[in-house]
């Protein structure tokens, strides 16, 4: 049996990427269209109108003139006065400013032609513009003067096309005009647009950005005079002060949980009952201070502690008068040591003094005269009693007497023991003076 062939893994295709605009850029862009495409339409429909307006009137004025010249030029025509005629039509030309001047007789042939020759590119232009408009020239027949009497002939007449050129320049211009106006008004409508939509947009953005980096949500957006920006400004404020009642109610919550912690630390590496640090934060701290004394190539000392007789106090006294006596021995005992030292509960009524740094046994004697020193003055119960304080003492140093944590104590432990069998005729702890002792 073959095994299944694996699943075909399909490639994930990239999205197709679409050029990202600014809607400044996307608002000018579309003002620009509209009024592009406005102006296009407008300039077309008004240069056709203009165009066929001109064409017309142009026709209209060569009609004028060529009826003009027909009425005056008609007995010149009847007569065959062809000089006369002439001087009509160059008269004419010139005031009209013709191209050119054909009188035709009746049968059609010409009797008389006067052209008024171009000069210049700009003459070229214009009969090349009246050629476009009025490729024909406008006729007007000469009339006989009696009743019932035939034509005599006609007139033709062509423009030089300047009167044409000229208004086209004018309509030229004054599209120009219309295309510089708009632009104008584009641009100023374009300006009041960026500061009614795209300023407060971009403002929306920066405060988004700011209060993404910075976790400032007590910043807020302003109100614009656009009715949707406003309603998303208010919106947007609207989260931000939910967002910074969610932030407050985090904040709380950490710092109720980091108490919490601290507490449960606490708790876990101190005594409940005299406040010193436990065993277990003992041991943590000594292994700290060997560490340090192997990587400087100091010394510490360890200082194993026991009250004597701690039993009968509780056994005669009740447990009450011995957690008293365990908390006004730890309190004389933090007072009696140096700040740089550590001292905590080992258990029962043991307690260990760590003292880091010390020089030679000399200063460690010192510092155990100073504790017994401290315990000098009894304990006075809420009775009025008196109970005298009485401790062993022992202690070892590092690396002298051990390299490690349980070594060490081992030998403190032992140099109690040893101190206890000294002490064994001192006056044992059996039961509360009723009298204070002296001071």
């Amino acid at each position: 049996m073959s095994p299944p062939s694996p699943t075909p893994r399909h490639r994930l295709q990239p999205a197709e990427t679409r050029p990202v605009r600014s809607v400044a850029r996307l608002v000018r862009l579309g003002q620009w269209r509209s009024a592009g495409v406005a102006l296009v339409c407008a300039g077309l429909f008004m240069s056709a109108a203009s165009l066929y307006s001109l064409q017309q009137y142009a026709r209209h004025a060569l009609a004028m003139a060529a009826h003009s010249l027909a009425f005056a030029g008609e007995p010149a025509i009847r007569f065959r006065d062809l000089e006369a005629l002439r001087e009509l039509a160059e008269q004419l030309a010139e005031r009209e400013q013709l191209a050119s001047v054909t009188v035709l007789d009746a049968r059609g042939q010409r009797l008389l032609q006067v052209e008024r020759p171009g000069q210049g590119a700009f003459d070229r232009l214009a009969r090349r513009v009246a050629e476009l408009f009025m490729p024909q020239p406008v006729r007007a027949p000469v009339l006989g003067g009696g009743l019932g009497a035939g034509d005599l002939g006609e007139v033709q007449l062509r423009s030089d096309g300047r009167v044409l050129l000229g208004n086209l320049g004018l309509l030229l211009l004054a599209l120009l005009a219309c295309v510089a106006v708009t632009a104008l008004v584009v641009l100023a409508v374009s300006r009041h647009l960026t500061a009614l939509i795209v300023q407060p947009l971009r403002a929306m953005v920066e405060l988004t950005r700011a209060v993404r980096t910075s976790r400032s949500f007590d910043r807020r957006a302003q109100a614009t005079p656009v009715q949707e920006l406003n309603a998303l400004a208010d919106d947007f404020n609207a989260l931000l002060v939910e967002l910074q009642r969610q932030q407050r109610r985090v904040a709380a919550r950490h710092n109720d949980l980091r108490r919490s912690n601290e507490s449960l630390r606490h708790a876990s590496l101190h005594d409940a009952l005299t406040g010193l640090p436990n065993r277990s934060h003992l041991f943590e701290h000594l292994a700290s201070v060997f560490e340090r004394c192997q990587r400087q190539g100091g010394q510490a000392a360890v200082l194993f502690i026991d009250v004597d007789r701690f039993k009968q106090v509780n056994d005669t006294l009740g447990h009450a008068v011995g957690d008293a006596l365990l908390i006004e021995l730890a309190q004389r005992l933090q007072s009696a040591l140096r700040e740089s030292d550590f001292v905590a509960r080992h258990g029962g009524d043991e307690f260990l003094a760590v003292l880091f740094p010390v020089g030679d046994e000399s200063e460690v004697r010192l510092c155990v005269d100073r504790l017994r020193a401290a315990l000098v003055q009894p304990l006075r119960l809420d009775s009025g009693q008196t109970l005298p304080l009485s401790v062993s003492i022992g202690t070892a140093l590092f690396p002298a007497q051990g390299t490690s944590v349980d070594e060490l104590v081992r030998a403190a432990d032992a140099a109690m023991y040893r101190d206890k069998l000294r002490a064994q005729g001192r006056q044992p702890l059996a039961a509360a003076q009723s009298e204070p002792a002296p001071l």
